[in-house]
């Protein structure tokens, strides 16, 4: 963490220790759900302690257990940018991971704060184009919590993966049966389509979550922190290798070299 975002975190949160937490049931729990992304319980407590990481607790006879959680990941090392050639004042990317609750405890707004308490840690960074934070979801509860955010000064924009071809290899990453990502191939069938990207920023600003299907599954969407700041990124990318048809194939491979991928 950074030591202006670690002053903002301790001033925001008046955070003066790490609690000792047990993230093992959450943890089992998380690697249940295929949807999700699956950090392994040592990247849990390693977000937390480094304030990538949030989470909500429960007081049990085991002490304070993690009933909620949600992350950020840091995509391009200060190295990988190095490599590419990137200008030194690239913005960093971050990707927002696994975002669970222990099914006994939801409907109660968890997700909600927790969601608020990790990007408000980093809202100066994300409103002047320092960080750029993005992602890819195949629910609507998590589209959803991301226009709840609005009402705290975030601005997400909801997109297909095609919108931004070079910003979204950096996302898009999965591999058969969930997927085919972009170090695979360009088109994926799992991904949203035009007319349903369409559908969705249409609709969600006007949904209840309480109105949710039990299965609120949707095709594989990608949103961003910023819609200037995703452009800007895309086109520093994207003249890498310049302007071209070949270029997103060339800054792929290039990702794969420098090991981006493994």
């Amino acid at each position: 963490m950074k030591e202006q975002d670690e002053q903002l975190y301790l001033e925001n949160f008046g955070v003066n220790e790490i609690k000792s937490i047990n993230f093992s049931d959450l943890h089992t729990q998380i690697i249940r759900e295929p949807a999700l992304l699956h950090p392994s319980l040592e990247e849990m407590v390693q977000s937390y302690e480094n304030g990538l990481g949030v989470t909500k607790t429960v007081r049990t006879d085991h002490g304070e257990t993690a009933i909620g959680y949600s992350r950020l990941i840091p995509l391009l090392s200060d190295e990988q940018k190095v490599s590419l050639g990137l200008p030194l004042n690239f913005p960093d990317i971050y990707e927002l991971g696994t975002v669970f609750i222990n099914p006994e405890f939801r409907g109660r707004g968890i997700a909600e704060n927790l969601q608020l308490e990790l990007l408000l840690r980093f809202k100066n960074r994300i409103v002047v184009g320092k960080l750029l934070v993005l992602g890819t979801t195949k629910t609507q509860k998590v589209l959803h919590l991301l226009e709840k955010m609005k009402e705290h000064g975030f601005e997400f924009y909801i997109c297909r993966h095609t919108e931004f071809p070079n910003l979204s290899p950096l996302t898009c990453i999965c591999t058969p049966p969930f997927g085919e990502g972009f170090q695979i191939t360009s088109d994926c069938s799992k991904r949203v389509s035009s007319e349903e990207i369409v559908f969705i920023n249409k609709v969600l600003p006007e949904v209840d979550k309480k109105n949710f299907p039990k299965n609120d599954a949707i095709a594989c969407t990608m949103f961003v922190s910023s819609r200037k700041l995703a452009y800007e990124v895309d086109n520093q990318l994207l003249k890498i290798h310049g302007d071209n048809p070949t270029s997103q194939g060339l800054l792929i491979r290039r990702l794969k070299d420098i090991g981006y991928y493994d």
